[in-house]
């Protein structure tokens, strides 16, 4: 495939923007990248895409998301409001979880990723929860990722919430799912999920530990200011410390959210090479506060953009981090640092499949997304990350390329049905919400 006179932002710091360039496509890779009038001619026996008045951009990461919520938009409220974020895990989703069946799971994976293709998300890191249907749900989650086309990064949040023998056939799922996987497909990679300090014991963090082979961690960490006080109170130490001290922080590991944390953190964050993710509209909405990314940033933390189930638009998401930050805040966000927020997105996704992601170059994989767009303004190296946040946030691609294959295409899902998955999603959530 041939894709000739679009606006290309490369996601490369030495050729950021090509404002009439050409994309040639071979297999699942990208061969050639340059200008129109160079590559027409030498790849003319190609099937050729003319993408003028399109902006081609690399295809999108989310580096936190829970898709077995997908289920859950519209559910019926608790009765009594939570008062506090246990409250709301208590009184929503851990409901909701409960609730789960291995169909729900399958179900629900769908839904999410086929709302995420449309909004050009290619790669997604998820953390799943389904306690009363734990054994198979990472594959069923991996066959969704391969029936819409995109690519993930797995796992299954060990936790003692619900005792003994739930916490250790979430430790085998994980376990299970790692060994069996392929490390050279590019399409399918696996991380040892945990839920949080303040609902895992020494016991549980030691079992997850051995049961591990060498792969990193996906764990919330202090969320909300109760995983910090539980921390504290149990074991004269932060979260971070805490977690640190046992080996679960790595540069392989992922910390999700770093609201509450505590002097001396950001060091050990640091040194450990762990990544942090970030998701200013969960976390909003939820109502525990905003995490100090500029600070962070400042002092060398690797950072993600997640969106936590809230949204599937990280575009969106990248806008919210921009406006919730300010100068009240620990200092402002800005766009040089979302640039480098989202290409920490694609160089931890790249890491955990072992493809380039991310980057419109010769070698990179073939994950690209085509907007229409008739800016208003001139376009040009300098300013393009202030029309991809300010002026496409809003927009669904019109194309969507994952693996050299369209997966979106004039807007519309191609390897798959919709709206036969959404007839069998609006029945299934009905009956999940009964069991609430």
């Amino acid at each position: 495939m041939l894709i000739t006179n679009a606006g290309i932002i490369t996601g490369n710091i030495d050729n950021p923007f090509i404002s009439d360039g050409a994309i040639t496509i071979e297999g699942t890779r990208i061969v050639e990248v340059g200008e129109s009038a160079e590559l027409t001619g030498k790849y003319d026996s190609h099937e050729i895409l003319y993408a003028k008045g399109s902006i081609v951009t690399p295809g999108l990461v989310n580096a936190h998301m829970h898709l077995y919520s997908s289920l859950a938009r519209g559910m019926p409220y608790p009765k009594e409001a939570p008062k506090n974020f246990v409250e709301i895990l208590e009184k929503i989703w851990w409901k909701l979880d409960k609730a789960l069946t291995l169909d729900d799971v399958q179900l629900s994976a769908m839904v999410g990723l086929m709302e995420s293709a449309k909004w050009g998300v290619t790669t997604v890191i998820d953390h799943h929860s389904s306690p009363n249907a734990i054994s198979g749900s990472l594959n069923l989650i991996g066959d969704a990722l391969k029936e819409v086309g995109l690519r993930g990064v797995l796992c299954y949040e060990v936790s003692d919430r619900d005792g003994a023998s739930s916490r250790d056939k979430a430790i085998k799922e994980n376990a299970d799912f790692l060994d069996a996987l392929n490390a050279k497909s590019g399409d399918l990679a696996g991380l040892f999920g945990l839920h949080a300090s303040f609902t895992l014991s020494d016991d549980a963090l030691d079992a997850a530990l051995e049961a591990n082979s060498g792969h990193g961690f996906h764990i919330h960490v202090g969320e909300d200011r109760f995983d910090l006080e539980d921390a504290i109170r149990k074991n004269n130490v932060g979260v971070v410390q805490r977690l640190s001290e046992k080996g679960i922080l790595t540069e392989k590991s992922i910390a999700a959210h770093c609201v509450y944390i505590v002097e001396g953190d950001t060091e050990l964050l640091n040194e450990s090479g762990v990544l942090v993710t970030h998701q200013p509209q969960s976390n909003a909405n939820n109502g525990v506060g905003r995490a100090g990314i500029p600070d962070l940033l400042k002092k060398g933390v690797r950072v993600a953009l997640g969106t936590d189930s809230y949204t599937h638009n990280i575009l969106e998401e990248a806008h919210f981090a921009l406006l919730n930050h300010d100068t009240q805040n620990n200092g402002p966000l800005n766009i040089d640092d979302l640039k480098l927020i989202l290409s920490e997105n694609a160089c931890a996704a790249s890491g955990y499949l072992n493809v380039k992601l991310g980057i419109i170059e010769a070698g990179a994989e073939a994950d690209i997304l085509m907007y229409d767009y008739d800016s208003p303004t001139p376009m040009n190296s300098e300013n393009i990350y202030s029309h991809l946040f300010y002026g496409l946030r809003g927009e669904h691609p019109k194309n969507v390329i994952a693996k050299g294959e369209f997966i979106v295409k004039d807007f519309i899902l191609t390897k798959v049905n919709e709206e036969t998955v959404l007839e069998r999603s609006r029945k299934a959530s009905k009956e999940l919400w009964d069991r609430l």
